[in-house]
């Protein structure tokens, strides 16, 4: 912590910040590789080092990954798996098809014919029927 005495740093304080920031310019100057050097070697890839160990451990990966897959198939395809019968998409029925059967179906799935009076719907179960409401209504009033 920097200590103020009327406003200014101490002297003490002021030396011991400074030689710290010294410190760490010269370690990052020892890790800093060379400019001249890296930029020779940008420039003539030839002097640069050969990365055949790379190399060869990509093409070991490599091998190795097309043996096992290879391996593998071989595997699998001396296994006699019989698949389910297929069912044919007319009779497939979805796990929710019963959501869609809801009271008063049976009006979407006619045609209505002019002249003639709509056909009888059956209430939806815990429906009130509509003679009841009526008599509900003289009850009341």
């Amino acid at each position: 912590m920097i200590e103020k005495t009327g406003g200014t740093e101490t002297n003490a304080e002021r030396t011991r910040l400074r030689d710290g920031f010294e410190r760490l310019r010269n370690e990052d100057r020892e890790s800093t590789p060379d400019f001249d050097r890296m930029w020779r070697r940008a420039h003539h890839p030839a002097d640069a080092p050969s990365p055949t160990g790379a190399w060869r451990l990509a093409l070991a990966a490599a091998a190795i990954t097309v043996i096992g897959g290879a391996a593998a198939l071989l595997h699998r395809s001396s296994q006699t798996v019989s698949a389910p019968p297929l069912l044919s998409i007319t009779e497939w029925k979805s796990p929710t098809d019963f959501l869609l059967d809801t009271p008063g179906r049976e009006i979407l799935d006619t045609i209505p014919k002019l002249g003639e009076p709509p056909a009888a719907i059956d209430p939806a179960p815990g429906a009130v029927p509509p003679s009841t409401l009526s008599t509900r209504k003289e009850i009341h009033s």
